[in-house]
Order: C-alpha cells, then sequence, then structure tokens
C-alpha cells in the first residue's frame, strides 16, 4: 500500500488481501475504521498508517516486525503488539486513548528495540514481557 492511498475517503471498512507485506505512512489515516483484520503477509506498517481513525479492534499476525510512529493514534486500541515484532516504533501509543492511561503493556519476547517516545505522554500501570 502506496503512501496516501486511501487517506481521506471515509471508509468504514478495509478488506487487505493476503500477498500485502507494506503499508506505507497515512496509508489509511483519516477515515472512519473501527475493525481492521491485516493480512498474514504483513510485515511492516508505516508511521501513521491508521492513525486518526476509531479504531476499536485490530487483528494482525505475528510476522509483524515493524509498527511506526502514530500508526494507530487517536484510536482506542491498545496493547495489541504482535509475537513476532522487533522494532516498537517512536510514538506508538502516543495517542491512543482520550485520558492518557495504558492499563497494560506487554512486550513480545522477540522486541530487540523499544524507540524513544514510544510510549510516550502516556500512564502505564503494568508492563509485562512475554
Amino acid at each position: 500500500m502506496g503512501e496516501e492511498s486511501f487517506a481521506w475517503r471515509g471508509i468504514h471498512k478495509i478488506t487487505l488481501p493476503e500477498g500485502i507485506t507494506t503499508i506505507k505512512y497515512y496509508a489509511f489515516s483519516r477515515n472512519c475504521l473501527k475493525n481492521v483484520q491485516l493480512p498474514s503477509t504483513l510485515h511492516y506498517i508505516g508511521d501513521d498508517a491508521f492513525s486518526l481513525n476509531d479504531i476499536e479492534s485490530l487483528s494482525f499476525y505475528d510476522n509483524v516486525e515493524y509498527i511506526g510512529c502514530g500508526s494507530f493514534g487517536s484510536s482506542n486500541w491498545q496493547n495489541n503488539l504482535s509475537d513476532g515484532m522487533t522494532i516498537i516504533g517512536k510514538c506508538l501509543y502516543r495517542f491512543t486513548d482520550r485520558n492518557n492511561t495504558i492499563k497494560d503493556v506487554v512486550i513480545p519476547d522477540g522486541v530487540v528495540s523499544i524507540s524513544p517516545e514510544a510510549f510516550s505522554n502516556k500512564r502505564i500501570l503494568q508492563i509485562y514481557s512475554k
């Protein structure tokens, strides 16, 4: 998916086919998405790829290796990190909920890097590792 491919289009639902490996920055930003299910072939989610939606439910597979800065910003989604993820991008949780509190964060075993500000401006109650 290219940069800003489907941004600002009022999209309520998407079905992404198998075979997609990369979603670039702002690809689905500023829509009306609530539930997102990503294909098993996806490895990379760019910065702000799904920002400014109302995502409540997010499903993806363990082979997602990178989630960029603000990828799911301004959504109610939180704490759905892939077991296969190796990098947590800067500002991943920056705007995930409106009260700036994340109850639990589970860091998958395979994570080798957490960028500065990945959880910026958040009150985290508990952090676990798998």
